[in-house]
C-alpha cells in the first residue's frame, strides 16, 4: 500500500506478505520480497524498517543503483508480515509507469505473486521550466 504521507518527492509504503499454499506445504522455502521504484525514486541510506515482532527479514539488499529493493525471508506461512519502504525522488519525472512488488519462493520460483503500485504522479506541465514548457503547450 502507498501510505498517505507518500508526497511526489518521498515515497512511503507498507508491503505485507503471506505464503498462500496451493498444496499440502505450509510454508514456503526462502522467500524474496522486490520492490521496484518508479522512475526518479531511489531507495534512502536505511529504506526498509520490520514492522513484524520477531524481526523476520533476514537481510536487505539495494540493486540497480538503488531504484530496486530486495528483501529476504527464511521462509514465508499464512501469518502476514510486514514491513515499511522509504525512499526519496532523485530526478524528476512526469507520468511515469506503475511500479511493482514481487514475492517469491526462491527454489521455486513458480510460487510467485505481484502487485503492482503508483506514487505521486505529476503531468509535465507541473515540472517544466522555461522553453521546455512550450514544447507540452503549457
Amino acid at each position: 500500500n502507498v501510505l498517505k504521507s507518500t508526497t511526489y518527492d518521498h515515497l512511503h509504503l507498507k508491503v505485507c506478505v503471506a505464503f498462500k499454499p496451493k498444496d499440502s506445504t505450509s510454508v514456503s522455502n526462502m522467500a524474496l520480497v522486490e520492490i521496484a521504484l518508479p522512475s526518479g525514486i531511489m531507495a534512502t541510506e536505511n529504506p526498509v524498517e520490520d514492522l513484524s515482532e520477531r524481526k523476520d527479514i533476514k537481510k536487505t539488499e539495494l540493486r540497480y543503483e538503488g531504484t530496486s529493493i530486495v528483501v529476504y525471508y527464511m521462509n514465508l506461512s499464512v501469518m502476514e508480515k510486514c514491513f515499511n519502504v522509504n525512499a526519496e525522488r532523485r530526478y524528476k519525472v512526469a507520468m511515469h509507469r506503475p511500479s511493482y512488488v514481487v514475492a517469491y519462493d526462491y527454489y521455486h520460483k513458480k510460487r510467485v505473486a505481484i502487485q503492482t503500485y503508483e506514487g505521486n504522479v505529476k503531468q509535465p506541465c507541473e515540472l517544466c521550466e522555461g522553453e521546455d514548457c512550450d514544447i507540452f503547450s503549457c
